[in-house]
């Protein structure tokens, strides 16, 4: 996981600037701490998260979301997708572990054979310079890792990614910078998603015959 080591180094940095006095020791002492909490919250995260399906109406996706995660919006369950519609998802996942997280998921239905940068393009994702390669089931994408928030206290991960029937997919997971190990959290997910095939929904042709007399 490539990413989460870039994000790691970053951190790494921050924690082992040298301190007046004795900087060696500073070093030391920092880079013991990154690394036992680091291993610890990797520790909490797989044994304290169980998940659950996400429960969506006429979604052409599903996927597993943590346990105790609250939906706080939804679009796209009204009706089944056609050709150039979509839907979105929030949910609000609580973290054992000190911190919070949100989840966000999205999905447009694009022409078949639609390619990653199109679909990259349709849900405006213009800076590609960092991302990673990233496949799931048929679903074939990349991975972004960012900072949101000016003071670095807030980092995101974003994966969109295609189907060869032009199914394009985002999925944005945001969290605490201190919590960096629940980006694990996406893989997880990611690796739960399950395309659900479309229903015929042409009708039926039904012959009648008159009773005979």
């Amino acid at each position: 996981m490539p990413g989460h080591w870039n994000i790691l180094r970053g951190m790494w940095k921050e924690y082992s600037r040298e301190t007046p006095g004795r900087p060696l020791l500073g070093i030391v002492s920092a880079g013991t701490a990154l690394v036992g909490t680091t291993a610890l919250a990797w520790i909490v995260t797989a044994q304290s998260n169980p998940f659950i399906a996400a429960k969506l109406s006429h979604w052409p996706i599903a996927f597993n979301i943590p346990e105790g995660a609250e939906q706080v919006f939804s679009s796209g369950e009204e009706s089944p997708p056609t050709l150039g519609t979509g839907g979105e998802v929030s949910y609000r996942i609580p973290m054992k572990s000190g911190g919070g997280g949100e989840l966000d998921v999205a999905y447009v239905l694009m022409e078949k054979g639609t390619s990653l940068k199109e679909a990259c393009e349709e849900l405006e994702l213009d800076d590609m310079s960092d991302a990673e390669s990233k496949s799931f089931g048929d679903f074939k994408g990349i991975v972004v890792h960012g900072y949101v928030s000016e003071k670095a206290t807030t980092v995101s991960a974003i994966c969109i990614a295609v189907h060869p029937s032009g199914l394009v997919v985002r999925f944005r997971l945001t969290m605490l910078f201190m919590d960096i190990s629940r980006l694990r959290l996406l893989d997880q997910i990611l690796d739960s998603v399950m395309v659900i095939p479309a229903k015929d929904s042409s009708p039926s042709l039904v012959m009648i015959f008159p009773k005979p007399v």
